[in-house]
């Protein structure tokens, strides 16, 4: 990866997309082609694929762009407006219910386990 390519993609989001002529075409030695014919279609192989892509985002790459970065904002816009608050006030809802339920059960279900134990802790198991 040259150095341009390096700094338009610093987290290598892409790399799954690096596609090399070799990387898709490849003749075992019992059905290799002349080697001018190889080195021929390698050269026309990257040369489409780059014009064609250069092409598609001299035409599209601007409306993507403005499409995700409107998207991006949106979801942004969204989880600081919207679900941020949201789950913040359902923690303080479920904070505050959580410790009613905890005196509940320490009030009422804990003497019944307690009892049910004490009930069984005498039990003694022996093999003959």
């Amino acid at each position: 990866m040259d150095g341009i390519a390096a700094m338009r993609d610093p987290n290598s989001l892409n790399d799954h997309v690096m596609i090399q002529f070799d990387g898709v075409i490849g003749e075992p030695p019992t059905a290799e082609s002349m080697y001018c014919v190889w080195k021929a279609s390698d050269k026309v192989f990257t040369g489409s694929m780059d014009c064609c892509y250069k092409g598609l985002t001299a035409v599209c790459g601007v409306p993507c762009a403005l499409m995700w970065g409107l998207n991006f904002a949106c979801l942004s816009f969204k989880s600081v407006w919207c679900v941020t608050p949201c789950v913040r006030m359902m923690r303080t809802c479920v904070n505050s219910w959580s410790g009613i339920y905890n005196t509940c059960v320490k009030c009422v279900c804990q003497p019944c386990y307690e009892s049910v134990g004490a009930m069984f802790s005498n039990i003694k198991v022996t093999q003959e």
